[in-house]
């Protein structure tokens, strides 16, 4: 049997057949010297050893071989009968071979700390450390057995660990798994030494692991204590212990066939089931087993925490309710503090109680019941107020002996009274002495001038108090131009009245209207703008919902839109310079008088954008051109984007524009600037700007023009000085708020809480007015006909007290250059004006002028 022992990096290949062999270094000596050689004083042939041959060049000897390639190089066996063969190598390690053991065997090992390999083919396959660990594929065994990047397989029998464990290491560095049995009690365990997963596979496949925190996945990587993809069987009866408590889950037995129940247990005590669960019916019963609902529960339910809440939702064709059985009152109770409160009793009679305030609509109602939206009812009884927008009833609804099937708006704790909603679509509109009012009913009530029929009512008598407008269905808007009113009606036409100078400023194509008529065959339509301006002919255009726009009446200096500069008797589509209609728009302002120009915008999701057409001969479409007018929509250019706000004042082709920016609250303006209207400084030299300019305004979140050629712009701010005011343009009458020249760049007059600013629209001799959050009101410049309504007719460039306007919530300026007036929405819905009063347009039924504000007679009636 072949041999091979290993001694450190040598090799010995032993044939045990002979028993030892030992070379002197005579017969080496013998053999450089050409002698015979001798062993142990005799020759090789007295020896009688004839293989043996020696490499006198290298001092290999070969026995049996006269080709040596070790010190020894033996062809045959080496037999040690009794005795030790060993083998040493240089620096003392020792390896032996011995068979003078007490019972027959053979070792193989070292003698000294050095380890002992196995090879085959050359390569160490098992090492034996000096301390006795084996390694298999590893030189450096770390435990008594140690494994390397290899399997272990037991074909049939055990493996078994006495006492130590089975450390199982990862590639993954510092990761390792363990199986030990060295525990007290005895028992086996099996895991990870480190901080990583211990995994359960069978067929290849992970089919349950246990993270590094502890949780237990089964099917699933585990984000739980226990979590499971799948179902889960617990199968038979509880098991009840001796001794203890604890909470059970059954299935089936006690519970019942295809129940399930989960047990609250106390030894000694009851088993009340606590929760039953229904699975083939969907239902859950606590403290009680009987199933017949959703979820039926035998005792008290109390909901805590800080916001808790029951929410019944509705799925399609299914009401859910929430019921008693009747039989008693049910009540709902809040406890605050340990203090239960009854809030709401439903009562067995049918009835409900509330013992506090209800609110529908409202979480904080002021009434016993406040109500936001509408209330339908057949009959209401009340014993005390009834406060509402407006009241409808099926049949009639009586106050005393007055029954009607509608009422209007309620104010001021008396049925009957109609609101007032607004008085145009912009806080300055130039007007011929002629007021309107869209009212909460949703009609439309005019006074004052009625020389071309302005008041709709077939006359052209002045009425000194409020008319109702005969239109043919319910109003959301109004606009006015110089002798023309212009209804939008909830359906989405225009109708208007007045004067049709010819050149179709009515848009019915040459009709008279001393009534309504309805303007074109247009529908959809959300708001109407008109040319202002004192002089005529005029023209308007229309914003559908669709955001087209649509323009008629004088159309000489492009203000059509549709690419001819003719009068549109009836309404035409505005297009753009490079053909398609103009789309998208969501707002629309005008002004101009005679030679005006439109301007529309975008959403902020479509950009922002701004497009102008009409009279330019100011730059005041904002294109960068002067061109006497442009008759298709073009784009501001090298100005703002994401606008909100557009406003213009403008009388015999001189007008100014600015834009509000949405993203930073910056004021651009273009146009004429003969008064530093623009803001950019400068008084007369550079009139035209046809380009946008930066005014160096941030954060405002308002603006408002005035004045026409006269024009002077405010700019109301928001946080952080939310309310204050910035005002520049023509200043001679103060209408600024300071005195002096006109101011070319924005100053402050010293206002502030400042709610909303009106201007009159043409002239010199304008008047400003700011309204302020708490409802009171300060005007400053103009005041010969009583417009600053401080009692007095003298200018002012400070902002002076309205006198007795408390409660205001909106407010507007009308008129025509110096004979202009103010009037002001309140709180209430009535309405206060005050200012120049020639043809009883202040609607106090005289044609006097009021130098403070007075009540609109007759105006908040049905």
């Amino acid at each position: 049997m072949d041999i091979t022992i290993t001694i450190g990096d040598r090799h010995l290949l032993l044939l045990v057949t002979i028993a030892a062999v030992v070379l002197s270094a005579g017969m080496a000596a013998a053999y450089n010297s050409g002698l015979p050689p001798y062993v142990m004083g005799h020759s090789i042939e007295e020896l009688n050893i004839t293989p043996l041959s020696l490499d006198q060049a290298s001092g290999m000897v070969g026995i049996n071989t006269t080709t040596p390639t070790d010190a020894l190089h033996v062809k045959g066996n080496v037999r040690v009968d009794s005795g030790t063969l060993y083998l040493i190598r240089s620096g003392g390690a020792q390896g032996i071979l011995m068979s003078n053991l007490t019972w027959p065997a053979i070792e193989i090992g070292s003698s000294t700390t050095s380890p002992l390999f196995l090879l085959t083919n050359n390569a160490r396959r098992v090492t034996i450390s000096g301390s006795g660990r084996v390694g298999i594929n590893t030189q450096m065994p770390a435990d008594m057995l140690h494994v390397a990047s290899g399997n272990i397989r037991v074909q049939s029998g055990n493996i078994m660990i006495q006492d130590g464990g089975l450390n199982i290491i990862s590639t993954i560095s510092g990761m390792a798994g363990f199986m030990s049995s060295y525990l007290a009690p005895p028992s086996l365990q099996l895991g990870t030494s480190t901080n990583h997963p211990l995994s359960f596979m069978t067929n290849n496949i992970e089919r349950m692991k246990i993270d590094e925190s502890g949780n237990v996945g089964i099917g699933t990587s585990p984000n739980q204590r226990l979590d499971v993809s799948g179902a889960i069987a617990v199968r038979g009866p509880r098991a009840i212990p001796a001794t203890g408590s604890g909470l059970f889950l059954e299935f089936g037995g006690a519970a019942g066939p295809n129940l399930a129940a989960i047990y609250g247990y106390d030894y000694g005590s009851s088993l009340p089931r606590d929760v039953v669960i229904n699975p083939l019916g969907g239902r859950v019963g606590i403290g009680t087993p009987s199933t017949s609902s959703r979820l039926e529960v035998l005792g008290d339910v109390k909901l805590s925490g800080a916001n808790p809440y029951l929410q019944l939702d509705r799925s399609s064709g299914t009401d859910w309710n929430l019921s008693y059985d009747g039989t008693d009152d049910l009540s709902l109770y809040s406890v605050i503090g340990g203090v239960s409160t009854q809030r709401v009793e439903f009562q067995s009679n049918g009835y409900v109680y509330v013992p506090g305030r209800l609110g529908i609509g409202t979480a904080s109602p002021s009434e016993k019941l406040e109500v936001v939206g509408n209330i339908k009812a057949g009959n209401i009884t009340a014993a005390g107020n009834i406060t509402a927008n407006n009241l409808t009833a099926s049949t009639h609804l009586c106050i005393g002996s007055d029954c009607r099937t509608a009422w209007p708006s309620t104010s001021g704790g008396s049925l009957g009274f109609n609101r007032v909603v607004d008085l145009g679509n912009e806080s300055q509109e130039v007007s011929y002495r002629t007021t309107c009012a869209l009212m909460s009913d949703k009609k439309v009530k005019c006074w004052g001038y009625n020389g071309h029929s302005e008041l709709g009512i077939s006359d052209t008598t002045d009425r000194y108090l409020p008319e109702t407008v005969p239109l043919p269905g319910n109003a959301k808007s109004i606009a006015q131009l110089m002798y023309i009113v212009f209804a939008v009606l909830e359906n989405g036409e225009v109708w208007a009245w007045g004067y049709n100078s010819g050149y179709g400023d009515l848009g019915c194509g040459g009709c008279t209207a001393s009534v309504p008529v309805r303007v074109g065959t247009l529908t959809g339509v959300i708001k109407v703008v008109t040319s202002q301006g004192p002089e005529t002919p005029g023209s308007a255009c229309a914003l559908t919902s669709g955001g087209t726009v649509w323009c008629w009446g004088y159309g000489g200096l492009g203000q059509m839109g549709d690419g001819a500069d003719s009068n549109n008797p009836l309404p035409e589509q505005v297009i753009t310079s490079t053909g398609p209609a103009l789309t998208g728009i969501v707002d629309i302002e005008m002004s101009g008088g005679q030679y005006a120009s439109v301007c529309g915008w975008t959403s902020l999701a479509s950009g922002g954008n701004v497009w102008c057409w009409g009279h330019n001969n100011f730059g005041q479409l904002g294109d960068g051109t002067s061109t006497n007018h442009k008759n298709k929509a073009v784009q501001i250019q090298a100005g703002p984007s994401d606008v909100i706000m557009v406003r213009s004042t403008g009388d015999n082709s001189y007008t100014h524009r600015c834009a509000l920016k949405s993203s930073d609250g910056t004021v651009w303006c273009w146009g004429y600037n003969g008064h530093g209207q623009l803001g950019i400084g400068g008084n007369g030299d550079g009139l035209v700007h046809a380009i946008p300019a930066n005014v160096g305004l941030t954060g405002v979140k308002s603006i408002a023009l005035g004045g026409g050629q006269y024009g002077s712009t405010f700019a109301i701010l928001g946080p952080p000085n939310d309310g204050a005011v910035r005002a520049w343009g023509y200043n001679f009458y103060g209408q600024l708020g300071v005195s002096g020249t006109p101011k070319t760049v924005p100053i402050d007059p010293g206002l502030s809480n400042v709610k909303q600013v009106a201007m009159s629209g043409t002239g010199s001799l304008t008047t400003a007015c700011a309204l302020l959050n708490d409802g009171t009101a300060r005007c400053m410049g103009y005041n010969g006909y009583g417009q600053l309504g401080d009692g007095t007719a003298t200018s002012k460039s400070i902002p002076t007290s309205v006198v007795g306007l408390l409660d205001a919530d909106k407010i507007w300026a009308r008129g025509n250059g110096a004979e202009d007036y103010f009037c002001a929405l309140l709180t209430n819905g009535k309405l206060k004006c005050w200012g120049y009063n020639i043809n009883g347009m202040l609607g106090t039924g005289n044609a006097v002028n009021s130098y403070v504000p007075l009540y609109v007679k007759n105006l908040n009636t049905e």
